[in-house]
């Protein structure tokens, strides 16, 4: 087993705090900025806080469960354990995702999306995981630039 973790950085040009409204609703703003990567996203044990746990799917016969282990309305940051699914048994034993916010110039958001691991494969895929990190939030940024008037 292989602990380790992989970040990646990126900036949208969308305002933190439209993103971060984004972000915290992200049972429904993923399959609408993502349809072809999210079939749906629930919340299945809890009241969409803290300890409560969602199951994300992603097509056919393909899901995750995560749950939710922090949300700070301050840092604009959340994190995520995956618990069930994906990738959890065949490449990984945990995986742990952080997504922090921080303004930029020009009414922009540097997103920073790191995952922790204990991985189950000698090489696990890294590259695939930060392009799914950045293929998601960049569809987030789309939606959010062509849907102005989106709201939670």
């Amino acid at each position: 087993m292989v602990a380790g973790s992989v970040a990646t950085e990126l900036q949208i040009k969308v305002p933190l705090e439209r993103v971060w409204k984004a972000i915290k609703d992200s049972n429904n703003m993923f399959p609408k900025a993502l349809p072809d990567a999210f079939t749906s996203v629930q919340t299945v044990e809890g009241d969409g806080k803290v300890g409560s746990v969602r199951l994300v799917h992603f097509g056919p016969g393909t899901y995750a469960k995560e749950k939710l282990e922090s949300l700070d309305e301050s840092n604009h940051s959340v994190v995520l354990s995956t618990i069930e699914g994906g990738p959890i048994g065949s490449l990984f034993s945990s995986q742990t995702a952080t997504i922090s916010l921080k303004p930029v110039e020009d009414s922009g958001t540097k997103v920073t999306w790191s995952i922790a691991y204990d991985s189950l494969v000698e090489d696990p895929p890294l590259d695939r995981m930060k392009g799914n990190a950045e293929k998601i939030m960049r569809g987030v940024e789309a939606y959010l630039l062509s849907n102005k008037d989106y709201t939670e």
